[in-house]
């Protein structure tokens, strides 16, 4: 089994779709209830390890601007009003583009399969963390780009409901 297959075309559905060889559209809908008298069907290795680390490069993408946000609430000026509000974007902004974020993956995924939608949260993980490393070796000063890769690295927060569509579909 290999780890990313391709969309079936839409002919090939309407004939896998029915056993007498009816459209799918003049067949009965039958709708019913799954009883497990066992174990799940897990889905391959390959790809629940590979789900796993996708979900944890995201969640541990936090630690790349939290130092900062840390270090800047803990310092011994007490941070201002405006201060503390941008650290709340710094540390929660990567959920504010979720919604463009599914959008966008949910396109990627229909039009070129789900290795696609997977490269793209690599793309955005990856340019978020340039824009970190840059900013923080040539202007460390600067607190704008942080926000700004943070949000970028938000663009990439749709893999999460992309990892939990197939490990649904390809487990029972």
């Amino acid at each position: 089994s290999r780890l990313f297959g391709q969309r079936p075309m839409p002919g090939q559905l309407a004939q896998a779709a029915t056993t007498s060889g009816e459209p799918f559209s003049n067949s009965p809908v039958h709708v019913g209830t799954v009883v497990h008298y066992g174990e799940s069907i897990a889905p391959p290795g390959r790809v629940k390890l590979f789900c796993l680390v996708a979900c944890g490069l995201f969640y541990a993408n936090s630690t790349a601007v939290l130092a900062w946000a840390f270090q800047r609430m803990n310092s011994a000026l007490m941070p201002t009003l405006s201060e503390m509000i941008f650290i709340g974007l710094i540390i929660g902004g990567v959920y504010l583009p979720m919604p463009i974020s599914l959008w966008l993956t949910r396109k990627v995924t229909y039009r070129k399969a789900h290795y696609a939608g997977l490269l793209l949260f690599g793309f955005f993980l990856l340019a978020g963390q340039m824009i970190i490393i840059l900013s923080q070796s040539l202007c460390p000063e600067q607190c704008l780009p942080l926000l700004a890769a943070r949000l970028l690295q938000g663009m990439g927060s749709g893999v999460l409901f992309q990892l939990r569509f197939m490990l649904a579909s390809l487990s029972t």
